[in-house]
C-alpha cells in the first residue's frame, strides 16, 4: 500500500508532467518563426535597409542604433528558441525504462485492487502472488527524480528564451512610434503642453478664488454659468488631446474672467477645481511620455530652454506625427547617404554601440536579458498608455497597407 501511495503515484505524476512539458516545448519551438513579420515591419519602418536603419531621418541616432539592435536580436530568436525548446534538444528520459516501469506499475495496481476485494484465505493467496512480488521488485528501481529536475530546468530555459523574444517584439512598437516623430516636432508638442499646463494652473487659481468670493462681470465670459461651461470644456479637451492649442485659448478666457457666482454655482466651481487638478496631472504625465519618446529616438530629453525655443504648433491638435511621404523620403535619403559613405562600417559600429541603448515598454519595467548586447527597458508613465498604444497600432496598420 505504501509503495502504491508513494512510489507508483509519484512516478506516474512525474512522467505525466514531463509529457506535458515536452508538448509545451514542441509548441514553442513551432512558433520560432512567429517574429519574422515583426522584423519586416521594423526594417520597413527604418527605411528598408536592415544594415543601415533610419530613425526620424537619421541613421546614426540612438533610435537608429536601437532599431538595428532590436532587428539583430529578433533575427537570432528563431535559432535560440529552436535550441532551447525543440524536443530533440531537451533532456529526454529513457523511454525503454519508463515503459518497463509503467508496465510493472499497471500490473501492480491491477493486482492490488483485485486483492483488496478478496477475503479470508483467498486474500492471503492473492497478496502472496508472484505478480505483486515481481512487479514490486521492478518498481523499487524506478525513479524519475533526476530526469524530472533536468527537464524542468530545460523548460525554464525554453520559456525564458521565448519570453525574451516576446519582450523584444513588444519594444518594436515603441521604437517605431518614437522614430516616426522628429525631435523638433516633439519639442513643439512639449512647448504646447507647457503652455497648457500654465494656463490650466491659472484657470484653477481663478476658479478657486471665485468659489470663495464675489467678483464683477467683465470680458469674454460674462456669467458664472459660462465660466463653469468653459471649465468643463477644458477638461474634455485635455482628455481628448493634452497638447491641443484650444486648451490655451479657453484656459486663458477662464483665468481672465471676472464674474459673480451664486452659492450653488460656487459649489460647482469647487468641483471644477478638482477636475482641473486631474487635467493638470494628465498633462504632466503626457510631458513625461513625450520626453521618454524623445530620449528613445534622439538619446536625450529636451531642456526647458529647448522647449521654449521650439516652433509653435501649426495645427490645433499639435500632432508631432511625420507626414508618411516625408518620413519615407527622409529614411531613403539617409540610407543612401550612409551607403555612399561606408554603410557597412557604420552598421558594424551601430551593432557594437547598441549594447548600451535603452528601450521603453508601455507600462512596466521589463526583465533584463542576459548578454552584453542586451536591450534594457525602463518604465513609462501609465496615464497616456492607451493613447500611445493606439498610436503604435495605427503605425503598424499603416505599414501593412
Amino acid at each position: 500500500m505504501k509503495m502504491m501511495k508513494d512510489k507508483v503515484a509519484n512516478y506516474l505524476q512525474q512522467d505525466s508532467r514531463m509529457a506535458k512539458q515536452n508538448k509545451t516545448g514542441g509548441n514553442k519551438s513551432g512558433k520560432k518563426n512567429v517574429f519574422k513579420p515583426t522584423i519586416m515591419r521594423l526594417i520597413e519602418s527604418g527605411g528598408g535597409n536592415a544594415s543601415s536603419l533610419s530613425c526620424a531621418g537619421s541613421t546614426t541616432s540612438v533610435g537608429a542604433k536601437q532599431m538595428k539592435n532590436l532587428t539583430d536580436h529578433l533575427m537570432s530568436c528563431s535559432a535560440e528558441i529552436k535550441k532551447a525548446c525543440e524536443p530533440t534538444n531537451l533532456p529526454q528520459p529513457n523511454m525503454t525504462q519508463i515503459t518497463t516501469c509503467k508496465t510493472a506499475m499497471t500490473s501492480f495496481s491491477t493486482k492490488l485492487e483485485e486483492c483488496r476485494k478478496k477475503s479470508n484465505g483467498t486474500a492471503c493467496t492473492c497478496w502472496a502472488s508472484d505478480t505483486l512480488s515481481n512487479a514490486s521488485t521492478i518498481i523499487k528501481n524506478c525513479s524519475l527524480s533526476t530526469q524530472a529536475t533536468a527537464f524542468a530546468t530545460a523548460m525554464t530555459t525554453c520559456r525564458n528564451a521565448f519570453g525574451k523574444c516576446r519582450k523584444y517584439e513588444d519594444d518594436v512598437g515603441s521604437i517605431i512610434n518614437s522614430c516616426a516623430l522628429t525631435p523638433a516636432a516633439l519639442k513643439t508638442k512639449l512647448k504646447s503642453l507647457a503652455a497648457n499646463s500654465a494656463a490650466l494652473t491659472a484657470a484653477k487659481t481663478k476658479l478657486t478664488s471665485l468659489s470663495s468670493r464675489k467678483g464683477r462681470v467683465a470680458r469674454a465670459i460674462t456669467t458664472c454659468a459660462d465660466l463653469i461651461t468653459s471649465s468643463k470644456k477644458l477638461n474634455t479637451y485635455v482628455e481628448q488631446n493634452p497638447a491641443s492649442t484650444l486648451i490655451l485659448k479657453v484656459a486663458t478666457e477662464v483665468s481672465t474672467a471676472s464674474v459673480t457666482c451664486t452659492a450653488e454655482e460656487k459649489k460647482d466651481l469647487k468641483t471644477q477645481v478638482t477636475s482641473l487638478e486631474k487635467s493638470i496631472e494628465m498633462i504632466s504625465n503626457e510631458v513625461a511620455a513625450v520626453q521618454t519618446t524623445l530620449k528613445e529616438s534622439s538619446g536625450a530629453t529636451a531642456s526647458t530652454a529647448e522647449i521654449a525655443a521650439a516652433s509653435d504648433c501649426t495645427t490645433s491638435d499639435c500632432s508631432p506625427a511625420l507626414d508618411t511621404s516625408t518620413a519615407t523620403e527622409a529614411a531613403a535619403t539617409a540610407a543612401a547617404t550612409a551607403a555612399a559613405t561606408g554603410a557597412t562600417d557604420a552598421a558594424t559600429d551601430a551593432t557594437t554601440d547598441a549594447a548600451s541603448v535603452s528601450t521603453t515598454s508601455s507600462e512596466t519595467e521589463s526583465p533584463k536579458p542576459d548578454g552584453p548586447d542586451d536591450v534594457v527597458t525602463t518604465a513609462r508613465p501609465t496615464a497616456p498608455g492607451k493613447r500611445r498604444r493606439q498610436a503604435v497600432e495605427d503605425i503598424l496598420k499603416s505599414k501593412l497597407v
